[in-house]
This record gives C-alpha cells, sequence and structure tokens, in this order.
C-alpha cells in the first residue's frame, strides 16, 4: 500500500523469491491475498509482477484453498 508504484511492484517480486523460504501456512495465507492485491493496482507494472508471481508460486495454492470451487 506504499504511495511509490515502484516499490509495490518490487514488494511483489520479493515476495513471490522469497516465497520458499516461506512455510506453506505462511505461504498460503499471505501471499495470495498480496498477489491478488498487486492485480489490482494500477501501475501496470505492479499488476505484471502480480501476475508473475502468482504462477511462480502456484504450488502454495488450491482451487479448494482458495474458494474457487
Amino acid at each position: 500500500m506504499d504511495e511509490e508504484p515502484s516499490i509495490r511492484a518490487n514488494t511483489t517480486v520479493l515476495l513471490g523469491n522469497m516465497a520458499s523460504y516461506l512455510g506453506d501456512a505462511t505461504c498460503r495465507r499471505v501471499l495470495l491475498n498480496a498477489f491478488t492485491r498487486a492485480l489490482k493496482d494500477v501501475f501496470p507494472p505492479a499488476r505484471i509482477a502480480g501476475l508473475r508471481a502468482l504462477v511462480a508460486t502456484k504450488q502454495y495454492y488450491s482451487a479448494g484453498g482458495c474458494g474457487w470451487d
């Protein structure tokens, strides 16, 4: 929620890169929320970073866990 758009984009990239060092429960709780929020950002690079991070961390999510079933 930073005012600087590039910081939002870089934070999303960082979270995506750090995912393998976080526990599974933390990934499920924090990452999905952060990355879907990034998809709604008005700054296009932040939206792209959110999408790439979701794809890079897809092993942490399931359709049942996301409420999409």
